[in-house]
């Protein structure tokens, strides 16, 4: 065999190799991508619509007292407006509920985001009840709607988001982790 030969062979080899290490470099590649990918496009998206439920939650408490707060003071006016922030407020919840429902992965998710619809449903019939007592100016009537179911139930709403937030850092965590191993192995 002449030197020409034996280089054109040590040259091919070489380059196979090279071939065949980009070929297990690639597939490693795709492998962290759809791992990477699933981490920013779900998981930073449940965390997101867990984080707005709690923040929803919080505008229907604020917009429930300032009824209550305004009726007391005789200002109408301000009550429909908070009125009307709790309806958007509420109709953000039921938005990010129903797209959180799209996403969940877990049987434990499910059951938190359950509890959620559960008391979505409660508020509503509880905020009619309590607006009720205060467009016939029977504030003690819509104080203890207020005192004794609606408060309760946002408390147990807010609970709720507050386990789905924990629950979907977990998953973000276990995924983050996934990836990172699957980065060292490669």
């Amino acid at each position: 065999m002449t030197i020409g030969k034996k280089l054109f062979l040590g040259i091919g080899a070489a380059l196979l190799l090279n071939l065949v290490a980009g070929l297990f470099a690639w597939q490693g590649f795709n492998s962290v991508a759809g791992q990477v990918k699933k981490l920013v496009a779900t998981n930073a998206r449940k965390m997101f619509l867990s984080g707005d439920l709690d923040t929803a939650t919080a505008e229907v408490v604020a917009a429930e007292r300032g009824i209550l707060l305004r009726a007391y003071m005789n200002d109408y006016s301000t009550v429909e407006k908070y009125k009307g922030q709790q309806a958007e407020a509420v109709a953000r919840l039921q938005k990010d509920t129903a797209e959180f429902a799209t996403l969940v992965e877990t049987d434990e998710g499910r059951g938190i985001l359950a509890k959620i619809q559960d008391r979505l449903a409660g508020l509503r019939e509880n905020h009619m009840e309590m607006t009720a007592w205060v467009d016939k100016h029977d504030l003690a009537a819509a104080s203890k709607v207020y005192a004794d179911k609606v408060m309760p139930n946002l408390k147990a709403g807010q609970e709720a988001s507050e386990a789905l937030i924990a629950q979907v850092n977990q998953l973000t965590i276990h995924v983050g982790e996934a990836v990172e191993s699957s980065i060292a192995t490669k």
